[in-house]
């Protein structure tokens, strides 16, 4: 039997010994090595490789595979943190606030802040799919880029679903859309899909140094981080869970709370302050 050395991590040794089974190579792996390698990927990459081999779905891959040495199995993994959250407020310290200099894509950054929209579902926009009358936003397509390459598929979820949109912020999309015709991307030049900016030199990147500029308590956000000041700008609003839940697209409220769970503790003040005001109403001296 040939015997195969790799060096990769829990994920990729593990494959690789299930491949094993079809073309009779013993795989190891070495180490001496693998702990150096560990240190250099990320705790959630890190997670990631070794929790993928128990996702295996089909009956007979895993009755195939119980028999072998499953090289993630043992590994010791780091503390999962979570990293605190930026957010944006109203303020006109916000990156898009009126008369900021410079900021490319306002109506974008706005749309992503107010609505919760995913960059893929923002940037996959048809005219089509806005309901000025209403102000609704239908999402119906996700532009997904994998190495370089966009691709349109349907939103994480696989449901289409419908968002609203502040009144204010009208003005921003009927300024998108323009005169393009319905099949147009509401964002951009109407034909491509615009692509993330890069972290570093993008123009979003640029837009925050020049507001860390001005006001040097400006936290560093990203794109990402506008779909989570959305959340926050809503149950400040007062949205309920399930409320938030449609407008991000989760796939249940369980998913929502998870992520949003530090934005409700200011909901126990509310509630009891709502009980004492019911109470007194009840009961007037």
């Amino acid at each position: 039997m040939t015997r195969l050395f790799v060096l990769t991590s829990g994920w990729e040794a593990f494959m690789t010994t299930a491949l094993s089974v079809a073309t009779g190579t013993c795989v190891e792996r070495l180490p001496a090595r693998v702990p150096d390698f560990r240190r250099r990927a990320s705790v959630s990459r890190r997670h990631r490789h070794v929790d993928r081999p128990r996702t295996i779905r089909r009956p007979e891959t895993r009755a195939r595979l119980s028999g072998l040495d499953n090289p993630a199995r043992g590994i010791r993994l780091p503390r999962n943190t979570p990293t605190p959250r930026a957010y944006l407020t109203h303020t006109p310290k916000s990156l898009a606030s009126p008369g900021k200099p410079g900021i490319r894509h306002p109506e974008l950054v706005y749309a992503l802040a107010y609505t919760g929209l995913r960059w893929g579902e923002a940037t996959g926009l048809r005219d089509r799919d806005v309901d000025t009358r209403q102000r609704r936003l239908h999402v119906q397509e996700n532009a997904v880029t994998v190495n370089g390459t966009i691709y349109v598929g349907t939103p994480k979820t696989h449901r289409a679903r419908s968002v609203p949109y502040p009144k204010f912020l009208g003005p921003f999309i009927d300024t998108a859309i323009g005169d393009k015709p319905t099949a147009d991307l509401v964002f951009g030049d109407g034909r491509e899909h615009l692509r993330p900016p890069s972290s570093q030199s993008g123009w979003f990147a640029a837009a925050v140094r020049r507001s860390q500029a001005q006001d040097p308590g400006f936290q560093c956000v990203t794109p990402h981080d506008l779909r989570h000041t959305a959340a926050a700008l809503a149950i400040r609003a007062g949205a309920n869970v399930k409320v938030v839940q449609r407008m991000l697209g989760h796939a249940s409220a369980t998913m929502t709370l998870d992520t949003c769970a530090h934005l409700f503790e200011d909901d126990l003040d509310t509630v009891a302050g709502a009980l004492h005001n019911a109470r007194a109403a009840a009961y007037p001296r």
